[in-house]
C-alpha cells in the first residue's frame, strides 16, 4: 500500500456484499470500478456483473490483479482523474473506494459525465461524505454539498467499521447514487 494513493483494502466479503446490494448491480451491467486495489470487491463484481472495468493507478498491483481477475474483467492502468469515461459504453454504473485527495475531483467528473452514468456507489472519508450530505444552514453545508446536491441525491448507505479495512485509516462512508439524481455513501468514521 502507498500512502500517496490513500489505499484502503476491503477484505471482510460480508461487507463486500453490502456494498455490491447497496450498488443494485445485476448481470445486465456494466461497472466500472475505481481503485480496486487487490481485488477483493472486483472479482465480487465480476460474479454478478456483465462487465468490469477497473481501473488501478498502482503499477505495483496491476500484475497479480490482472493474473487473479475474471474473464468479465479489464484491468486499466491508469490514473482516474485522467481516464476518458466516454469511451466505455453506457450506461454504466460507477463503484470505488475513493481517496481524499481525490474524491472532489471524481466527483465533479461523475457529474459531467452523469447522462452516461446509471448510478454511482462510492466509499469516502466520513468528513468528506458529511460535506457531500449536508443540508444548507448546516455546518457541513459548503461548495461540495451545492455542487452535488445539484445534479443529484446523496443518500449515507451505511457505515464501514474500521477493522473491516485493510489500512488502519478511517472508516469509509459508502455514497451511492448520482443516477442522474442519486449518490450512496457509505462512510468512514475517525478511529
Amino acid at each position: 500500500m502507498k500512502k500517496r494513493y490513500g489505499q484502503h483494502f476491503i477484505s471482510d466479503r460480508d461487507l463486500l456484499q453490502r456494498i455490491i446490494e447497496l450498488a443494485h448491480i445485476s448481470s445486465t451491467d456494466t461497472v466500472i470500478e475505481i481503485g480496486p486495489g487487490s481485488g477483493s470487491l472486483t472479482r465480487e463484481l465480476a460474479a454478478v456483473a456483465k462487465r468490469v472495468v477497473a481501473i488501478e493507478i498502482d503499477r505495483d498491483l496491476i500484475g497479480a490483479l490482472r493474473r487473479t481477475v475474471p474473464f468479465n474483467v479489464e484491468v486499466v492502468d491508469a490514473d482516474a482523474l485522467g481516464v476518458d469515461f466516454d469511451q466505455y459504453e453506457a450506461p454504466f454504473h460507477v463503484i470505488g473506494n475513493l481517496p481524499y485527495n481525490v474524491a472532489t475531483a471524481l466527483l465533479r467528473i461523475f457529474i459531467a459525465r452523469r447522462s452516461r452514468i446509471s448510478e454511482v456507489t462510492i466509499m469516502l472519508q466520513k468528513e468528506v461524505a458529511q460535506r457531500v450530505c449536508a443540508r444548507p444552514g448546516t455546518p457541513d453545508y459548503g461548495p461540495l454539498s451545492v455542487l452535488v446536491q445539484y445534479y443529484a441525491e446523496p443518500t449515507w448507505g451505511f457505515t464501514v467499521p474500521p477493522p473491516r479495512l485493510e489500512a488502519r485509516r478511517r472508516r469509509l462512508p459508502c455514497l451511492h447514487g448520482l443516477r442522474s439524481s442519486r449518490l450512496r455513501l457509505a462512510p468512514q468514521e475517525a478511529r
